[in-house]
């Protein structure tokens, strides 16, 4: 685990040395609930729903094909969350094709603002 760990501090000390740069060059702070809070929740609910998901599958089958399934099943969760969460914006959504399609039927349903 020593390597793992390792790297997990080295990425942060990396981390927030960028932000301290970003923030005393930039003069700009970044909304801290809306670019780390939000995506860490839905990243953990995501994680706990890929261990769970393939946790449970296992127990029936040890096929390559239940890896596809739980990656399939995790990221839904990870989109509904953001959803949920309100970390998505309509911005984001513009940019990508059929975003003004998607940007309506989430207004409609009352999950973007």
């Amino acid at each position: 685990y020593g390597a793992s760990i390792s790297s997990l501090v080295c990425y942060g000390v990396i981390f927030f040395i960028a932000l301290i740069s970003l923030v005393k060059n930039t003069k700009i702070m970044p909304d801290i609930k809306a670019v780390f809070i939000k995506p860490i929740i839905a990243g953990v609910a995501c994680a706990i729903t890929a261990y769970s998901v393939q946790g449970f599958l296992t127990r029936f089958s040890q096929s390559r094909l239940i890896v596809l399934v739980t990656v399939l099943i995790a990221m839904v969760v990870y989109i509904a969350v953001l959803l949920l969460v309100r970390g998505v914006y309509e911005s984001d959504l513009a940019m990508i094709p059929g975003g003004k399609k998607l940007i309506k039927l989430l207004k409609k349903v009352d999950l973007l603002s």
